[in-house]
Parts: structure tokens; sequence; C-alpha cells
């Protein structure tokens, strides 16, 4: 993913679409316009052409205050939008390593997740298999823990 960041250039449709993407209420288009237009600044994070997130700045030019930052669900990040193209995450070699232990050890790298959320991922298919030899091998040597609260 190579992002572009562009200054002043959101559309309403563009924003009605971020907006979207993250569960928020869209008033009338109107509504939508006027804000842009009012807006002392706005900053969007394009991918390939399309918009993958947004930031806003409102005020009356001595009070200013961000009124919306949105990102793509899928690209969020506790660093934000992050350019894959420069992170790697390389780990070390798990004792008794199978080829799925990256792709569950990624997934898991930036958030904590439940067995039964990467169990839901599609290149993962839960299954006794997965279950013990990957996830349990990774457990038992330190690369995940588990907690016993759910």
């Amino acid at each position: 993913m190579k992002l572009t960041y562009v200054g002043q250039k959101l559309t309403v449709s563009e924003y009605l679409y971020l907006r979207e993407s993250v569960g928020w209420k869209n008033p009338c288009r109107k509504q939508q316009e006027k804000a842009l237009e009012m807006s002392l600044f706005t900053l969007t994070a394009y991918d390939d052409g399309m918009p993958v997130g947004m930031g806003r700045i409102i005020g009356d030019g001595i009070y200013d205050t961000i009124a919306d930052v949105i990102v793509l669900p899928d690209l969020a990040y506790t660093e934000g939008i992050t350019d894959s193209g420069d992170t790697r995450v390389i780990f070390v070699p798990v004792p008794d390593e199978t080829d799925k232990d990256e792709m569950v050890l990624t997934f898991c790298y930036y958030q904590e997740r439940k067995v039964s959320k990467i169990t839901e991922r599609p290149e993962l298919s839960d299954s006794i298999y997965l279950r013990k030899k990957v996830i349990g091998n990774l457990e038992k040597n330190g690369y995940l823990t588990k907690d016993k609260v759910s």
C-alpha cells in the first residue's frame, strides 16, 4: 500500500463513504456539504486513488478543534494508518513450527485476539490441528498467552 495525503480535497461522497465505513450516521447530504465547506482544513489519505482515512479541523480561527478522524477499519492500527510496504514483522522461529505460525502471529501482533477470531480468518480453518498444533504450540512456547477470563 502506497499512501498519498492530500489537503483540502475531501469530497462529500468520500466523506459519506468514510463515515459509513465506521458506522457513523450520515445526516442529509446538504448538511455534510455545509460542514465540509465550513471546515478550516481537511486531510485525506488515499491508497491508489481511494480514500482510506481523513481528518477535519473546525473552529473560529481562535479556538480550533479536530472534529473528525476516520480510518477504514481494515487499516486501523495502534499507530494509525501504516504504510505496510515499509513495515515488516519478523518473528524468531518457533520450535516445532508450522506453516501457519507467522500468519497467526501477524494477525495477533497489534491487537489481542480470541481463538474464535483467529479461526474466523479465511486462510485458517477452525480445526483440531489449528487449535492444538498451531495455537497450542505457540502458547506452549510463549508466543501467545492464554487468558482464563473470557
